[in-house]
């Protein structure tokens, strides 16, 4: 939509009759277009750049932001956000969760205009298990719930950034005896996961649960002898342990 200035239209008073010596200046009155009378369309004034001005228009209102960790700032899947009213509702108004997908959400209007106080956040912890031949990830049972009240967010509600502490991380490095990085499999005595170096022989290991014992991590590869190593918990708020494991080559 496109602004218009006002229909104008120009009436030129003539001055009175006056001696021809002393001549008076010509007087130019503005007046709006009478009513009934159909006005013409009159462009609308350019910008600078020689664009028309748009009409401002408000941003629809939207909740949304991600799911982070508090150990390192990754984001966190597995979330279910639900809104909650602020206030409670007759029954009549149902809102529906949203499961972050890569740490991230989004609430859009239909559900800010009910009145949204607050976001209950829920993370599952999901592990792969073994069924038959197939590998799934199935909840351990461990879960952890936050309430986030938007009242007392400072900053705008679509940049949103809701931390949860899971537990503590390990990360490392896995390198043969000359140096040279080795994509290990890496496994923990706390579960069935399993971890694999990238190409520069660098894993992350997270969500390690703070009243667990110490781990005990293995490194393996293909060629080379098993390496395990115990890791102890981090003393808070210190949140990550970083070691570097080295495998040796089988004669």
């Amino acid at each position: 939509m496109w602004l218009s200035t006002a229909d104008t239209r120009e009436t030129i008073v003539q001055p009175e009759m006056v001696p021809a010596k002393t001549p008076r200046p010509s007087i130019i009155a503005v007046h709006a277009a009478p009513p009934g009378m159909p006005a013409p369309d009159v462009p609308a004034p350019p910008l600078r750049d020689g664009s028309p001005r748009p009409m401002d228009v408000p941003a629809l209102p939207r909740i949304a932001g991600l799911v982070e960790r508090t150990a390192d700032g990754s984001t966190l899947d597995n979330v279910r956000v639900i809104p909650v009213l602020a206030v409670p509702a007759d029954g009549s108004a149902r809102l529906t969760a949203v499961e972050a997908r890569q740490g991230r959400f989004e609430f859009g209007p239909e559900v800010v205009a009910q009145g949204v106080g607050a976001l209950f956040c829920v993370w599952t912890e999901m592990h792969p298990h073994k069924s038959f031949d197939f590998t799934v990830s199935a909840p351990t049972g461990r879960q952890l719930t936050q309430t986030v009240g938007l009242t007392e967010v400072d900053g705008p509600l679509d940049g949103l950034r809701i931390t949860l502490d899971t537990g503590w991380v390990v990360r490392g490095h896995v390198r043969d005896a000359a140096g040279q990085p080795v994509r290990a499999r890496l496994g923990t005595d706390h579960d069935e996961r399993i971890f694999w170096c990238d190409a520069e022989g660098s894993f992350v290991v997270r969500d390690l649960a703070w009243d667990d014992p110490d781990l005990a991590l293995t490194a393996s590869a293909r060629g080379y002898s098993t390496t395990r190593c115990l890791v102890p918990v981090p003393e808070r708020p210190a949140c990550v342990q970083s070691i570097d494991l080295t495998l040796i080559r089988e004669p």
